[in-house]
């Protein structure tokens, strides 16, 4: 039988990695390499489908890893059935 606390601990360990993506790709890496002349206060999705500031960007990474963060904490402080 498939046990969903397992489950959702995978996929909540895919959200915190995929937040962590996220802040490398839409926050880090543009902005370690950001020239005076070259920066711009929009940077392309991860996805490359569409460009948002970069504090969209930062707070749905930091909201992607909350939620994965707390579903886990759930699920390791749930007593045993």
């Amino acid at each position: 039988m498939i046990d969903i606390r397992r489950i959702l601990c995978i996929l909540s360990l895919l959200l915190i990695f995929l937040g962590v993506w996220i802040s490398w790709e839409a926050v880090v890496k543009p902005l370690k390499s950001i020239t005076p002349t070259a920066w711009s206060k929009d940077f392309p999705s991860p996805f490359y489908f569409w460009s948002a500031p970069i504090w969209v960007w930062h707070d749905l990474y930091i909201f992607i890893v909350l939620i994965g963060a707390s579903i886990l904490a759930y699920y390791a402080l749930k007593p045993m059935e």
